[in-house]
């Protein structure tokens, strides 16, 4: 037996039940009275400790998703939605502490951090290249900055900052030179 949506329970003969692939979750197929497989995978380890889910993949990390549906606006891939009455957010967290969330706010607007004195760090080519402090210093090039804006670089050559609009040629370029 199972429970229907009404939450009572359902018993399916055996005749309308298929044979079933190993390890697919069983799910109704669109005409509601027969059993078959469904696109999520459960490795059929034990569920407390080691368990992974697969959703149109047999997975190999803890929870993979593969494929998506094609968003009619951006032409983007979407392998999720998370949908909130009044935010949404994705929140990664270590079991010793430490969050990170990625999401919409009430107002609409995106937001991607943490909520608590932790720093923020972007990563480009495999290194850190960006890091926020709690306390709002940001740092680029370095992971420690000590001024509101802390560029630093390693190169020889002159570090060049342009503030300007349009053309490469226009506005101001501030240098220091390193040599």
């Amino acid at each position: 037996e199972s429970v229907g949506q009404d939450g009572n329970a359902v018993c399916v003969p055996a005749s309308q039940v298929g044979p079933g692939t190993p390890n697919r979750v069983a799910k109704f197929r669109p005409d509601g009275t027969h059993v078959g497989d469904s696109s999520i995978t459960d490795d059929g380890t034990n569920v407390v400790t080691t368990s992974r889910v697969g959703i149109g993949t047999t997975p190999t990390t803890t929870l993979q998703v593969q494929g998506g549906v094609s968003d009619a606006t951006t032409g983007n891939l979407n392998v999720a939605e998370f949908i909130g009455s009044t935010s949404a957010n994705i929140k990664a967290t270590r079991a010793s502490g430490g969050s990170a969330y990625l999401g919409v706010d009430a107002n609409g607007d995106a937001y991607v951090g943490s909520f608590a004195a932790q720093k923020l760090r972007l990563f480009a080519g495999a290194q850190e290249r960006v890091t926020v402090l709690s306390t709002g210093n940001v740092g680029i090039g370095t992971t420690g900055p000590q001024y509101a804006l802390d560029v630093t670089t390693s190169s020889p050559r002159a570090t060049q900052i342009r503030f300007g609009e349009g053309a490469q040629s226009g506005g101001f370029l501030a240098t220091l030179n390193n040599g």
